[in-house]
């Protein structure tokens, strides 16, 4: 391994470091190896140019003249960075990190193409995570109607149908996580009845299933301010809609 080779290696650490931190926290990464070099890339290079922003502006400040030590260091060929500018690179990029799920979770970049009619896609994450992430809205039926119920979609609240075992279970969902395949559901205070007839089988406070994502569906249930939600051991498929 030549100098070059392992100056490359420190320079990218940066961009390695956001890449990490985004996965953990979005769950997303890229599927070849050409868009992982891609991303570490344009990570790194978004971490050294914040720097050179931070140190330009602060000797603009101090002596009038924007200017910046890393121009000079990417200006050489055998790109001597000092430690000290990697190191700051690395919190920069830790930071980063948080910033671009943040933008990702709220779907910025598809939010704004949408504004100006260029994409019709939600975000790049999949309909389910917008589900789980999704707030309570509020609908308003008949708005001129002063005797109107406001209804509620509780994402507290859920049906998840096991087609698998012919299950159903009325629950919290307290976390999930999404594979290519397949999804893993920790289930809260859940009521677990045969999806086809709708008896009441037993209830657990923690529950664990593991299934392909065709063999479940999630559904969330409408209930009126007024309607207190499903009693244990009531069929959740003979409820009537307020």
């Amino acid at each position: 391994m030549n100098d070059f080779t392992l100056s490359l290696i420190f320079l990218s650490t940066p961009g390695i470091v956001t890449t990490y931190f985004l996965y953990k926290l979005t769950g997303e990464c890229a599927k070849d190896t050409l868009t992982k070099i891609l991303e570490i890339f344009i990570f790194s290079l978004s971490s050294y140019l914040f720097l050179f922003f931070i140190e330009g502006f602060h000797e603009l400040e101090a002596t009038g003249e924007f200017q910046s030590k890393l121009s000079n260091f990417f200006s050489r060929d055998d790109f001597d960075i000092p430690f000290i500018y990697i190191f700051y690179a690395v919190i920069v990029a830790f930071c980063q990190s948080y910033l671009f799920s943040f933008l990702w979770r709220k779907g910025l970049i598809n939010r704004i193409g949408s504004l100006i009619r260029v994409t019709h896609r939600y975000n790049d994450n999949t309909l389910w995570d917008y589900l789980q992430n999704s707030q309570i809205r509020a609908l308003e039926t008949e708005p001129n109607n002063s005797n109107c119920k406001t209804e509620f979609i509780n994402k507290d609240w859920f049906f998840v149908r096991d087609h698998k075992l012919n299950l159903l279970y009325h629950c919290h969902i307290r976390a999930w996580q999404v594979h290519e395949s397949w999804t893993e559901l920790l289930l809260e205070n859940s009521s677990v009845y045969t999806n086809d007839t709708g008896e009441f089988l037993y209830e657990t406070s923690i529950q664990y299933i593991c299934r392909n994502l065709v063999d479940i569906t999630v559904e969330t249930p409408n209930i009126s301010n007024d309607e207190p939600p499903l009693q244990d051991g009531e069929d959740p498929n003979q409820k009537e809609k307020p």
